[in-house]
């Protein structure tokens, strides 16, 4: 009789420790969803970032991209056109986003409001680099921009 207590008991204990664990693996299977999210979000931002500043017709689109007098880029311009393909292209297709490049002085360089209406109430990840300047295609240009990325999740 004493040895059917202790096997109870075990059983008991061992019950209690998967309803712990089975509470555990749901919360964190929950939160490592937003948490993906970010990461994926981070590392493509990051990436489509650094092949803008190694590839130099990329580079050379940001350099002879044409700013008008209120210092936003012309969206019509073929160099514009083409660095919004790239980074249409290199980017999921359920993350929304905005690329702006400004000159380095500016002191905004701020999404626009078309995309700022569609993105409240969302996370929005905002990274930016700087490309000062193109030696490879033979006239040196040098005309300091930054480069800023806007990336968010569609609804």
């Amino acid at each position: 009789m004493v040895g059917k207590k202790g096997w109870i008991r075990i059983l008991e204990a061992t019950i209690a420790v998967m309803i712990v664990m089975s509470v555990l693996v749901i919360v964190y299977s929950t939160d490592s969803r937003s948490s993906s999210l970010e990461e994926l979000i981070v590392v493509s931002q990051d990436k489509v970032l650094q092949d803008i500043s190694t590839n130099k017709a990329l580079r050379l689109n940001v350099l002879k991209l044409v700013i008008n007098s209120e210092g936003k880029e012309e969206l019509e311009n073929e160099d514009y056109i083409n660095l919004n393909d790239f980074v249409n292209s290199s980017l999921p297709a359920n993350l929304g986003y905005s690329v702006r490049v400004c000159d380095l002085e500016a002191i905004s360089c701020k999404l626009d409001t078309t995309n700022f209406v569609e993105t409240l109430n969302r996370d929005v990840f905002v990274d930016e680099i700087i490309v000062s300047s193109e030696i490879a295609f033979g006239e040196p240009i040098y005309s300091p921009r930054k480069v800023r990325l806007f990336v968010w999740e569609k609804p």
